[in-house]
């Protein structure tokens, strides 16, 4: 988690990521010990909503060219 302030700003912000997804938001507190709590929250707020598993499933064709390398041997020709 990377806490920062903006340069025109007063208050903090947080910067996460969870399962590649990043998460950037205003911890509308201008004390830096308030803002680590605040902080803290948010993260677990999104970790608790986060479902362990993709929401979106791989499709056949993603592993398409990795499992006709597996699956040819090499020096065969079509």
């Amino acid at each position: 988690m990377k806490l920062f302030k903006n340069p025109n700003s007063k208050l903090y912000w947080c910067d996460f990521t969870v399962q590649g997804r990043r998460y950037r938001a205003s911890t509308q507190e201008t004390k830096p010990v308030r803002t680590i709590e605040i902080a803290s929250l948010k993260l677990a707020s999104v970790i608790e909503n986060t479902d362990p598993l993709p929401s979106k499933p791989t499709a056949l064709g993603d592993f398409a060219e990795r499992f006709l390398a597996w699956w040819i041997p090499p020096g065969w020709k079509k």
